[in-house]
């Protein structure tokens, strides 16, 4: 069976020709809502993709920003996006963050990257990661599909799920992440996520470490719904959720 970084890295062809709507207009700006004054800060973005928010964090005056990603074909279409890009990439197939030092970052974002993991040992090992590159202090942002939902289609993603369908307890459970094109079409590479409950995300960022700060239920502003004439039933529950945690408070 291939890995993670293996099938992520076959997926990302069809993925980088998707509009991420949800990232650009509603997680980006809320995890910017929280990352406050950049000043001088060194950021790491955690599955950075395309380097899309990180160019955005550099351009929002960032001392020092770093994107790393478990895919080469994502960390060479980051580079290529911008060459005179100030942006440190790196290429990580596992999850650790081996080229960063104990204690060097003020910030760590992560962008529906968490749901990759396909055990709990990788899971704990990706915060336990991140807890160590932190310093005193640091923050760690993440946004995760609200995982009380993943059976329900999103207005610019569905979930496919194998024969035995979904159910909320059964952790682990690998399911197929599909999106959606400009005329609904679907655009899938074959890649899979896996579901936690909840209790897993926050109980395992405590366990790491952190102190939990923020806890938002992302569902559309008004000029989104407006904009992409998002139907009724897309409306009905929250999409994913946005963690704010530091270490060490």
């Amino acid at each position: 069976m291939k890995t993670s970084h293996e099938l992520w890295d076959q997926a990302v062809r069809e993925y980088l020709t998707a509009n991420d709507g949800e990232s650009v207009e509603i997680i980006f700006p809320t995890f910017t809502r929280y990352i406050g004054d950049l000043a001088g800060k060194v950021v790491v973005d955690y599955g950075c993709g395309n380097g899309r928010y990180a160019r955005m964090l550099e351009a929002m005056g960032a001392g020092q920003v770093i994107g790393v990603d478990m895919s080469h074909t994502m960390i060479t279409a980051a580079i290529a996006a911008d060459p005179a890009s100030r942006v440190q990439y790196y290429e990580l197939p596992d999850n650790r963050l081996a080229p960063l030092s104990d204690g060097s970052v003020d910030i760590v974002v992560a962008n529906m990257v968490f749901m990759m993991s396909p055990s709990k040992s990788e899971l704990i090992q990706s915060f336990s990661e991140i807890q160590r590159v932190l310093k005193p202090g640091g923050k760690l942002i993440y946004c995760i599909t609200h995982p009380a939902f993943i059976d329900k289609d999103a207005y610019d993603c569905r979930r496919a799920f194998e024969d035995d369908g979904f159910h909320y307890l059964k952790e682990g459970y690998r399911y197929r992440f599909i999106l959606k094109g400009e005329h609904d079409e679907d655009i899938d590479g074959g890649f899979y996520d896996y579901h936690y409950t909840l209790t897993t995300y926050i109980q395992t960022t405590i366990d790491a470490g952190f102190t939990l700060l923020v806890f938002e239920e992302l569902t559309y502003p008004d000029e989104i719904i407006v904009k992409h004439a998002i139907r009724e039933e897309f409306l009905e529950f929250p999409q994913s959720i946005v963690v704010v945690s530091s270490k060490g408070l």
